[in-house]
């Protein structure tokens, strides 16, 4: 019973370093876009690399009389952000 207690808590670990290593390769990718964003002449090339899609979740403000607390989320997927997913994830079954 202790064994398989091991072993659920040992995957756990696993798909949580999975999903980190995924997310930390598409942080990489999306730097790496604003960068060529910047750097790139204007043309078709550059905007199929760097332009994506955004999505944001509306503020939510909180007013405690004292403080006033706002928290959002936005998220934009370009094509290099989903690319460096994919590399993240295939690079972390080629190491397993």
């Amino acid at each position: 019973m202790k064994e398989n207690k091991n072993l659920k808590e040992s995957g756990k670990k696993r798909v949580a370093f999975f999903i980190s290593i995924v997310l930390l390769f598409g942080i990489g990718g999306g730097v790496i876009s604003e960068i060529l964003e910047m750097v790139m002449e204007e043309g078709r090339f550059r905007d199929i690399l760097t332009h994506g899609v955004e999505l944001y979740m509306k503020p939510v403000e909180i007013n405690l009389s004292v403080i006033n607390l706002t928290f959002g989320l936005g998220i934009k997927f370009t094509l290099l952000s989903i690319l460096f997913m994919f590399l993240g994830g295939w690079l972390y079954y080629k190491a397993k």
